[in-house]
């Protein structure tokens, strides 16, 4: 079995972070596959909610209003997280951006636009050999460039809108994930600067100051229900 989403660290940093992948246009965020948690909220109370089914009625998701939280509401002690086939073989196909939806009428898991020294658009495709080869047939095979650095930040745009939200950005990479209102930038101006452009950000690695936004007000009463004394910072 296998769950569509790379996470390097911990079951519960995995819904923590709740960052989308390449397969998310089709699968959604991290969120979406909890099925429920035992967590532990800043009050010490230990909460067992959520079902090994989707279907059931009793209590709140707080599972769900965790994930993405980046453990400021509270710590997963367990997960019960909802899993797929694997697929027999994944294909990465180059395709042209005003062909988009053909890619995804023809199955495309996912979307990804990388921007190096151009643009990049790839197609997503996975499932049993006898599709895959079919496919392979009609597109060419991708490179995928890898992208690392000491800075990396995330940028929340628009759904459908993610390249063209972030192209006049300069970085030495910047990867979107079509449809699902999320792009990282790779060595980018600082998170503070890009504020001042009216991004939207979260610095993610080598973030000097004020790496994460300021709070929502739903955040905040989600905060003062787990966590009142601000155990978790």
């Amino acid at each position: 079995m296998w769950i569509p989403f790379w996470h390097e660290g911990t079951v519960g940093g995995f819904a923590s972070i709740n960052r989308p992948f390449h397969y998310s246009l089709f699968h959604g965020y991290p969120r979406d596959w909890l099925l429920g948690a035992r967590i532990v909220t800043g009050l010490g109370e230990v909460i067992n909610s959520g079902s090994r089914t989707p279907k059931f009625s009793s209590g709140y998701k707080i599972w769900k209003a965790m994930s993405g939280a980046l453990g400021k509401l509270g710590i997963y002690l367990e997960h019960i997280i909802r899993v797929i086939p694997k697929p027999e073989e994944i294909f990465v196909a180059e395709i042209a951006s005003e062909k988009v939806n053909d890619a995804i009428m023809k199955g495309a898991s996912g979307i990804t636009v990388f921007m190096v020294e151009k643009e990049l658009w790839t197609a997503w495709f996975m499932g049993h050999s006898r599709f895959i080869r079919k496919v392979s047939e009609e597109y060419r095979q991708a490179e995928i460039p890898q992208c690392e650095g000491e800075r990396i930040t995330s940028v929340i745009n628009s759904r459908g809108e993610e390249a063209e939200s972030v192209r006049r950005l300069k970085a030495k990479c910047i990867v979107s994930f079509y449809g699902t209102g999320y792009s990282r930038v790779y060595n980018g101006d600082e998170v503070s600067e890009l504020r001042k452009q009216g991004f939207k950000v979260i610095g993610e690695k080598g973030c000097r100051a004020e790496c994460i936004p300021q709070p929502s007000q739903s955040f905040l009463l989600l905060k003062r229900a787990l966590d009142p004394e601000g155990i978790f910072l």
